[in-house]
C-alpha cells in the first residue's frame, strides 16, 4: 500500500485520519503544521497528502503554495470543517485534487486515498483522450565509476519526482565470458567478485537516499546485457537511467556497448547520462528546468511530446520542440514540403515550423512553457549546439524499433548523440509506447 501524509494540527482529527488509513493497510506518517510538513517532504515521498485548511500560522493553502514551488505533483487532498466554495477554488487553482468537508464518511476518505494510491501515474488530456505514461519502477544499471554515480543521482530525482521504486542493480561479467579454460575455479573469484560488490553497493547507496525512495538492490553475475534484460522485463521496469563512459572509456562489457545494446533492445525509455565533469556535478534532487525534444516532425512526434510534456509538468520545466533542416545531400523530403524546392531553406523551415506548432498545439501543453523551433545545419551538431547555447539540461530523442534515432539524426546512431551530449538523453522507443504509456479516447 502506499505512503501517506497526514497534517492537521488538531490530533484528534489527525489520529482519526491515522487509524482509518492504517486499517487499510497503508504507511501514515503526521505532522501537526505546514513547516514540520516541508520537512517530512524533504525526507520521505509520499503518495498522498491529507492537509487540514485553517492550522495556527501558515494555512493548508500556504503549504500546497509552497509544495507547488519545489514542483511537486504529489496529489494533495483539503480537509476543514470551515471551507466555503471560495476556499475550494482557491485549493483548486493551486492543483489540490478535491475538499473533504468534516466530519466526512471514512469511506469517503479511502475512495480518494485509493484512487491516488498509484499517484506515479501521471495523466494529461490531448487530443486523443488522455494519456497516462507509467513511471512506478525505475532501474539503475551501476558499476560504480562516476558516470553510474551521476545517473543513480538522477534515477533518485526521478524515483522521488514520480514516489516510484529505485532498482539499483549491479551485473558482474561471467568469467567463462573471457576463458573457457578457467574451469570450476572461476566459481571462487565470481563468488569474490559478488562480495567487493555488495560491499560497493552499501557504500553506493546511502541512508539518506533510502529514506527519500524505497530502494532495492540486485547483484547477479552472468552476460550483462542479457541479465539486464530479464531484470528489465521480471521487474516491470517503467525506465532505466545509466551513465556512459563516452569515447574516452568505453568499456567493452558495461556501460559502454552494454548503453548501445540496451537502446536497441529495450523496450522502455532509456535516460543516458554521460561527462560527468567536476564543473558539472549533479544537485540534489537533479534538476530539469530546460527540456528539448528534438523530432523529425513524423506522426510518432506526438508520441514523444506527449510524454516529454508530462516530464516538463512533472519538473515545471521549459520545453521547447526542435527541428533541424540539414545541409545538401540529406532527405529534404522527412517531413514532407512536396513542391519545395530542396534548396529553398526559407520555405522549408517555415513549412517545417508550421507542422511543430500544429502538433504542439494538439497535444494541449497548456500549464507548460512551450516553444517551437527550427534551425538550419547539421542535425547532430546543430542539435548538441542548441542544447548547450540555451542551458538545457535534458534532451529527449524518439527511438525506431531498428535503434537507430528517427530522421532529425539523418543517420547518426543513438550511440553517438549520446557520446557527444553533455546532458542527460532520453531516448523513447515510439514503437513499443504501449508499455510504458496507455492512450484512451476522451469521454
Amino acid at each position: 500500500m502506499g505512503r501517506i501524509l497526514v497534517v492537521d494540527d488538531d490530533s484528534t482529527s489527525r489520529n482519526s485520519v491515522r487509524r482509518i488509513l492504517e486499517r487499510e493497510g497503508y504507511a501514515v506518517h503526521e505532522a501537526d503544521n505546514v513547516e514540520s510538513a516541508l520537512e517530512a517532504l524533504k525526507e520521505q515521498s509520499f503518495d498522498l497528502m491529507v492537509c487540514d485548511y485553517r492550522m495556527p500560522g501558515k494555512s493548508g493553502l500556504d503549504l500546497l503554495s509552497e509544495l507547488r514551488q519545489i514542483h511537486s505533483r504529489m496529489p494533495v487532498l483539503m480537509v476543514s470543517a470551515f471551507a466555503d466554495a471560495e476556499t475550494e477554488k482557491k485549493a483548486r487553482h493551486l492543483g489540490a485534487i478535491g475538499l473533504l468537508h468534516k466530519p466526512f464518511r471514512r469511506q469517503e476518505l479511502l475512495n480518494i486515498a485509493n484512487k491516488f494510491e498509484n499517484s506515479e501515474i501521471r495523466t494529461s488530456t490531448h487530443h486523443r483522450g488522455k494519456v497516462m505514461i507509467h513511471i512506478k519502477n525505475i532501474l539503475v544499471p551501476v558499476d560504480f565509476s562516476a558516470p553510474s554515480e551521476k545517473a543513480f543521482k538522477y534515477g533518485l530525482s526521478l524515483a522521488q519526482q514520480f514516489h516510484a521504486r529505485l532498482t539499483v542493480a549491479h551485473v558482474a561479467p561471467s568469467l567463462a565470458s573471457f576463458d573457457y579454460r578457467i574451469g570450476s575455479g572461476g566459481i571462487d573469484l565470481e563468488k569474490l567478485a559478488l562480495d567487493s560488490a555488495q560491499h560497493h553497493l552499501e557504500q553506493f547507496i546511502s541512508a539518506e537516499s533510502s529514506k527519500r525512495v524505497e530502494i532495492r538492490t540486485m547483484l547477479k553475475i552472468g552476460d550483462v546485457r542479457g541479465e539486464l534484460l530479464r531484470i528489465i522485463d521480471d521487474e516491470k521496469i517503467d525506465m532505466v537511467v545509466m551513465g556512459s563512459h563516452g569515447r574516452r572509456n568505453l568499456e567493452k562489457f558495461f556501460l559502454g556497448s552494454t548503453t548501445e545494446h540496451l537502446l536497441r533492445k529495450v523496450p522502455v525509455p532509456v535516460l543516458t547520462v554521460s561527462h560527468p565533469e567536476p564543473q558539472s556535478a549533479v544537485q540534489e534532487p537533479a534538476p530539469f528546468r530546460r527540456i528539448v525534444y528534438a523530432t523529425d516532425i513524423s506522426e510518432n512526434a506526438e508520441i514523444g511530446l506527449s510524454y516529454t510534456a508530462e516530464l516538463a509538468r512533472a519538473f515545471s520545466a521549459k520545453l521547447t520542440l526542435l527541428h533541424t533542416v540539414d545541409l545538401p545531400g540529406s532527405n529534404y523530403w522527412a517531413f514532407g514540403a512536396p513542391g519545395v524546392p530542396a534548396f529553398d531553406y526559407a520555405a522549408l523551415k517555415d513549412e517545417a515550423l508550421q507542422r511543430l506548432q500544429q502538433i504542439l498545439k494538439s497535444e494541449q501543453t497548456s500549464g507548460i512553457e512551450a516553444e517551437a523551433i527550427v534551425l538550419e545545419g547539421a542535425a547532430h551538431s546543430t542539435i548538441a549546439d542548441f542544447v548547450k547555447e540555451s542551458n538545457a539540461d535534458l534532451l529527449v530523442l524518439n527511438l525506431q524499433s531498428k535503434g537507430i534515432l528517427e530522421r532529425v539524426m539523418l543517420g547518426a546512431t543513438a550511440e553517438r548523440v549520446i557520446r557527444s551530449s553533455h546532458v542527460p538523453v532520453l531516448a523513447i522507443p515510439v514503437d513499443t509506447a504501449s508499455r510504458f504509456m496507455q492512450f484512451s479516447s476522451a469521454a
